[in-house]
């Protein structure tokens, strides 16, 4: 019998752009992946999709960096820019990065939301945020 996890990943592609829970917007068993201009969606266990991310994201844009939830919302980074993704079911952007978050870089590569902190990860230099209050930048040298 094949692993639930060999199945998961069998149904997603191997360089995904981004992955984000749910939660952020009450969908709290469910993980979206995206890639291009669609994404996959992990519920309690069973993988969907592909789907088209602005069939149900309407005005997000394809190629999203980052995805990370702050404060009961959900963002959504490319580039200079992020968007809002709220229970409203509403996307709100783009704006800029530096507008909402102070000294955290464009072009940002991942987010990993821990505990109550958020890290954004850029090649080589890391950045710790709680809420939206930069707390730290990490370089390479400090994260190995």
């Amino acid at each position: 019998a094949q692993k639930s996890s060999d199945l998961i990943s069998s149904k997603l592609p191997v360089d995904i752009d981004s992955a984000i829970s749910g939660r952020y917007w009450g969908k709290y068993n469910e993980t979206y992946f995206l890639k291009g201009c669609n994404y996959w969606k992990l519920d309690n266990g069973d993988m969907t999709g592909p789907y088209v991310i602005n069939d149900t994201f309407p005005g997000l844009e394809c190629d999203i960096s980052a995805a990370a939830g702050i404060d009961s919302t959900a963002y959504f980074f490319k580039g200079c820019n992020y968007w809002t993704y709220k229970r409203d079911w509403k996307i709100e952007g783009p704006s800029l990065i530096d507008y909402a978050f102070e000294g955290l870089p464009c072009d940002i590569d991942a987010a990993l939301n821990l505990d109550d902190k958020v890290y954004f990860f850029q090649i080589t230099i890391a950045v710790e945020l709680i809420g939206s209050t930069l707390i730290q930048k990490l370089h390479e040298e400090q994260l190995f």
